[in-house]
């Protein structure tokens, strides 16, 4: 049974050493021009695979939903997460026939779900930013992406401006397909006049 165990491991390991040195040569052999896949390297991790220039994508009826991008993730399968480095997560606008709106939220660290899909980011030195192209960007430390509601979630303090107005409170909750973003408790807002 224990021999059973080890010698299945062995063969595990050997096949997946197979898998990524051919993938290496491919890779190696290649030019620039040839491919657009990112770079996988080698590093001291415990992760199954680590692969630079990360990118995803989530689509519905030839429509992307969703679209991530990261410097690097670290994959681990039995996890069912990835570790991201340099976070741009850009939402789409996917309700009936309306499309092109858009949300960007931009982080240095966060985890995927590989499973379920959910994000969550937490602060490493800058804030997380998050911006609409209604001209509305809010700040944060930490907040998670619901794949499930379609809703950006933070229960952290939060500074959101737009055009003359900025509010500050604590928690937010954002429906990404309606745009609609609501400041949940301690709010306080204040107007500015339009100049001219």
């Amino acid at each position: 049974m224990i021999v059973e165990k080890k010698v299945k491991r062995f063969l595990l390991i050997f096949i997946v050493a197979l898998l990524a040195s051919g993938l290496l040569f491919f890779l190696i052999n290649r030019s620039p021009e040839e491919t657009n896949m990112p770079a996988i390297t080698a590093k001291t991790t415990e992760a199954d695979v680590v692969i630079d220039g990360f990118h995803l994508s989530q689509t519905e009826k030839d429509r992307i939903k969703w679209e991530l991008k990261a410097e690097s993730a670290e994959i681990y399968r039995e996890e069912k997460k990835a570790i991201l480095r340099n976070i741009e997560l850009t939402f789409k606008r996917t309700e009936g026939n309306i499309t092109g709106n858009t949300i960007i939220l931009k982080g240095e660290e966060g985890i995927l779900n590989t499973e379920t899909r959910d994000i969550l980011l937490k602060k490493k030195t800058r804030d997380i930013v998050v911006t609409t192209d209604r001209g509305y960007t809010f700040t944060v430390a930490s907040l998670r992406w619901d794949e499930t509601n379609r809703r950006i979630i933070s229960d952290d303090d939060v500074i959101l401006t737009g055009p003359n107005i900025e509010v500050t409170g604590k928690g937010i909750s954002v429906n990404v397909d309606h745009q609609q973003i609501e400041v949940l408790s301690n709010v306080r807002t204040v107007f500015r006049r339009k100049k001219g």
